[in-house]
């Protein structure tokens, strides 16, 4: 059986280095959590951030740095993963729901103009399966933005590209030179006031937990600087965890690289079928994060194909508020047809070409 699209694709040479990380003892020293801001840093170019052993813990301190409080009401996706909403619930916050487009699984501009008219202080927002939205999507908008970007690395979108731009890229692929990238890029992680990228498992990278939170602006930053100056050593991330995303950040460019090649296959499979899959409407790239068909017939027919080929599946949204009772029934319809459409094949860099062939074979004669 081929693993489960979520899966966290971590290879015998990167535990070496959480077993380097027990025998030289540093297990309680912080030295590697050091080391992985460091390289943070330098990838993500943030002014400040914070290792945190728990995705819920960085959320509960995002909010916090937002000044929200008890009763204060806070957009969400509700296509959003459900532990968003137990944050909420701790520190007393009400959520207003946001639709999706039925595309993209981007959260709808309307959707959002409407919470926006509600009085929401603040916004979190997670890229669905890596997939970004238009740049103009925030245009305007004052509140904090929390922008998770767990599974969008390398993603980006352009409002609009003139004719020599477009003749000079190829928008399906994620990894070309910098050059090609229209100047007028935005990449996931410079939409939000405070970025959360996930280290979990399933993750884009993964520390076997936690999550990572900063700050891309100096007075943002200070204010995470101040909160986070007075948490107790016990709420950050482990150093055996930061010793694992250390190596797995050293291996991100041949990530993106097979990523997208399984990608491109798993697209051309699929155009076979009569089934569609969640896209990218915006111009640019999607991080490819997923391959996510979105069923046009009976879902259970196509699990338990797939199954019946050795090829796990399972719900897209799966984890999503609204399909663990968290969203009202009479609210965010699209989201909810699309928790209930959707479908993630097995996409990730561990999948080897046999594999690949198998799901996309599934992709291209499912029923």
């Amino acid at each position: 059986m081929i693993l489960t699209p979520k899966n966290s694709y971590i290879r015998r040479r990167e535990m070496n280095a959480v077993l380097d990380c027990l025998v030289e003892d540093f297990s309680n020293n912080g030295f590697y959590r050091t080391q992985f801001l460091k390289q943070a840093k330098e990838i993500f170019s943030f002014e400040y951030g914070v290792a945190l052993r728990s995705p819920c813990t960085a959320l509960n301190y995002a909010l916090q740095c937002c000044d929200i409080h008890a009763g204060d009401m806070v957009g969400i996706p509700a296509l959003a993963d459900a532990w968003v909403m137990h944050v909420l619930e701790a520190l007393g916050a009400k959520p207003v729901w946001i639709d999706a487009d039925e595309t993209s699984a981007v959260i709808s501009q309307n959707s959002l103009g409407e919470a926006m008219k509600q009085g929401i202080k603040a916004l979190y927002y997670k890229h669905p399966w890596g997939i970004l939205h238009e740049p103009s999507l925030f245009e305007g908008i004052t509140i904090p933005i929390i922008e998770d970007i767990s599974c969008a690395f390398g993603a980006w979108s352009v409002e609009k590209i003139d004719e020599q731009e477009t003749e000079a890229k190829n928008t399906e692929n994620s990894n070309e030179d910098i050059e090609t990238i229209p100047k007028t890029a935005r990449f996931a992680g410079t939409f939000g006031t405070f970025i959360l990228i996930g280290l979990e498992p399933g993750d884009y990278f993964t520390a076997g937990g936690g999550m990572l939170l900063y700050a891309k602006s100096r007075r943002e930053a200070q204010v995470l600087k101040n909160f986070a100056d007075k948490l107790p050593d016990e709420v950050m991330l482990g150093d055996m965890n930061a010793a694992l995303a250390v190596s797995q950040f050293a291996e991100k460019n041949r990530m993106q690289k097979r990523r997208q090649e399984l990608a491109d296959l798993f697209k051309q499979s699929l155009g076979r079928s009569h089934h569609k899959s969640l896209i990218q409407t915006a111009e640019g790239c999607s991080s490819n994060a997923g391959c996510v068909v979105l069923a046009t017939g009976s879902v259970k027919d196509i699990v338990q194909y797939a199954k019946k080929k050795e090829v796990e599946t399972m719900p897209a949204f799966a984890n999503s508020c609204v399909l663990k009772g968290f969203v009202p029934d009479d609210c965010c319809p699209v989201a909810k047809t699309l928790a209930f459409r959707a479908i993630a094949f097995p996409l990730y860099p561990g999948i080897n070409k046999t594999q690949a062939g198998k799901i996309a074979k599934v992709l291209a004669t499912m029923p």
